[in-house]
C-alpha cells in the first residue's frame, strides 16, 4: 500500500509506502512474514520521524490485520518547521485469499 501526498503545484511531497508478506494456510493467515515501511521518496523540506503505529492481530486467524503509521515533519532550514504528515495505512489479508486495504495521510 503507497500513499503519495503532492504539493499545491503538483510535484510530489512524500512517497510512503507499508508493505506486507503473509502465509495462508487450511484458510486461516498463519503467520506474517515481512513487515516494514519504507519512504520511496521525500521532497529535501521532508525529515522522516518515528514510527507512531505499529501493529498487529494475532495469527493463525481467518483475517489479521497489519497498520502502521509514521510521523513526517516538513521543514525550512532558515524558517523552522511548520507542518507535521502522519501517513497510515492498514491491511488485512483473509483466508479465502482476498486482501483489503485503505490508507492515506494525516
Amino acid at each position: 500500500m503507497t500513499v503519495t501526498v503532492y504539493t499545491v503545484l503538483g510535484f510530489e511531497l512524500f512517497k510512503w509506502s507499508h508493505y506486507v508478506e503473509f502465509c495462508i494456510n487450511n484458510g486461516l493467515v498463519s503467520r506474517w512474514l515481512t513487515r516494514y515501511d519504507q519512504m520511496l521518496y521525500v521532497d529535501a523540506t521532508i525529515y522522516v520521524r518515528d514510527l507512531m503505529v505499529n501493529s498487529v492481530t494475532p495469527t493463525p486467524a481467518y483475517s489479521s490485520t497489519s497498520t502502521m503509521q509514521r510521523h513526517l515533519e516538513q521543514c525550512i532550514i532558515r524558517y523552522g518547521c511548520y507542518a507535521n504528515w502522519y501517513p497510515w495505512a492498514w491491511m488485512r489479508p483473509q483466508g479465502n485469499f482476498q486482501l483489503y486495504w485503505n490508507g492515506g495521510s494525516a
